[in-house]
């Protein structure tokens, strides 16, 4: 069984399972503290963006800029992005990030006035204290297998991360040395 929803923890259900897999983002530590008893050394960093959309397909690939990113989207809507704040567990999105974001985008896109706004999300990123992410089964108990942290890298991280994550649920060989694994704060 694989938990990668916050509505899952307070569930008063009992699950069989071989192996399960935490993968809740920002929530694992909550999970994590409440039915295993442990907690990662992370904190979860509010991120904002803005979703725009052009009368033509601009680019294919992610541009980063000094201080934002824009990354194209379906049906010539890209994504202008992204903040990075401490604010615990908050996701509504204040005017400040908007500012930010605006003149940011301002001051690296030409033609800015072209584009139709659409909206703006936040999401919350999953950060642990070294800044690498969490990937492996626990010392303790080997059949919780961990998956969280990446921060802003989770998209860049996804493929080795499934691949990894894989390994451990079908018992493939795993290279012990692995800088990822959960066993480096010997919790």
């Amino acid at each position: 069984m694989i938990f990668d929803s916050s509505k899952l923890f307070f569930k008063k259900k009992k699950f069989n399972f071989e192996k399960i897999v935490i993968a809740c983002g920002a929530w694992s530590n909550d999970f994590l503290k409440k039915k295993i008893g442990i907690e990662f050394p992370m904190r979860p960093i509010k991120g904002t963006s803005m979703i725009f959309e052009a009368k033509k397909k601009l680019f294919k690939n992610n541009i980063w800029f000094k201080k934002i990113y824009v990354a194209p989207r379906h049906n010539n809507q890209f994504a202008v992005g992204a903040t990075e704040d401490e604010k615990g567990f908050e996701k509504f999105v204040t005017l400040d990030e908007i500012f930010y974001l605006s003149t940011s985008m301002w001051e690296y896109l030409p033609k800015i006035e072209n584009f139709r706004f659409l909206k703006s999300i936040s999401g919350l990123r999953s950060l642990l204290n070294d800044g690498n992410p969490v990937i492996g089964s626990l010392e303790k108990n080997k059949k919780v297998i961990c998956a969280f942290g990446h921060f802003r890298h989770g998209i860049l991280l996804a493929p080795i991360t499934a691949e990894i994550v894989s390994n451990y649920v079908f018992g493939e060989k795993i290279d012990r040395n692995f800088f990822f694994s959960p066993n480096r704060f010997n919790l």
